[in-house]
This record gives structure tokens, C-alpha cells and sequence, in this order.
């Protein structure tokens, strides 16, 4: 799928950023988001990846993703929630899978998609 092609009737233009590299939306592409949460797993760095839509997603104003700080080979991702009142929520999730991790972001990407934020967790209170 070109970068373009989520731009259909949305408008929406993206911007990835990692620790090694900003990528431009005309670069993104489900490749590129499958490789950067893939590299989690072998690199052992401190990389991020951070997916950032020009205008809010369901009131997100992105995500982002590193691999599990504890080592389990998981990643933990998170996600920004901003309220008309400039409040905000941040919600994170540890995918013991990296595929769903994978899943999580290219729905954000491809269809302005958020997860189900049910199982997640409200880590609100640390930004505070």
C-alpha cells in the first residue's frame, strides 16, 4: 500500500519518528510500520517509534510504541487522547505479540482507527 492511499477522503497526513529517523508521510507505508515494530525485537536499543496524524483520530493525537522495558519481547505501545478542554487521557497496552502491536498501528494508519481502549491501561496520573 502507497502513503497515499490512506488518504482517501480523510486528509490525514502522517509523520513517523523513531530515535534513528523521521520518515515524511510519502514514506510511510505498512512495510515501514511492520519493520520498525519488528526491529524491536532484535535491536535491544532504546528506539521508539512515535505515528503522528497531522489532525486528531478520535480525539488521538498519535501513538507510539517501544519495545517492552522489562524484556519479555513485547511491546508496549501508547496512545494519547486529547478532550476539547486541552485535558487528556494516555492509555497503555503491552502485546505479549508483536502482530497485534503490527494490527494496533496499521489500523490507526490505514483507517484512523483506535484500539478498543477497554484493556488498556489509564496511565493518566503519571503525566500529571
Amino acid at each position: 500500500m502507497m502513503a497515499q492511499d490512506n488518504l482517501q477522503g480523510n486528509g490525514i497526513v502522517y509523520t513517523v519518528r523513531t530515535q534513528h529517523k523521521d520518515y515524511p508521510h510519502e514514506e510511510i507505508n505498512a512495510s515501514l510500520i511492520r519493520d520498525i515494530i519488528q526491529d524491536f525485537l532484535t535491536d535491544g536499543d532504546d528506539d521508539f517509534f512515535v505515528l503522528e496524524p497531522d489532525q486528531p483520530i478520535q480525539g488521538s493525537i498519535y501513538m507510539q510504541a517501544i519495545g517492552d522495558p522489562e524484556g519479555s519481547g513485547g511491546i508496549l505501545s501508547e496512545v494519547r487522547i486529547v478532550q476539547d478542554d486541552e485535558s487528556f487521557q494516555h492509555y497503555s497496552y503491552l502485546s505479549a505479540d508483536p502482530a497485534e502491536a503490527v494490527s494496533i498501528f496499521l489500523a490507526y494508519w490505514e483507517t484512523q482507527q483506535l484500539p478498543d481502549l477497554s484493556g488498556w491501561t489509564d496511565i493518566t496520573a503519571e503525566f500529571e
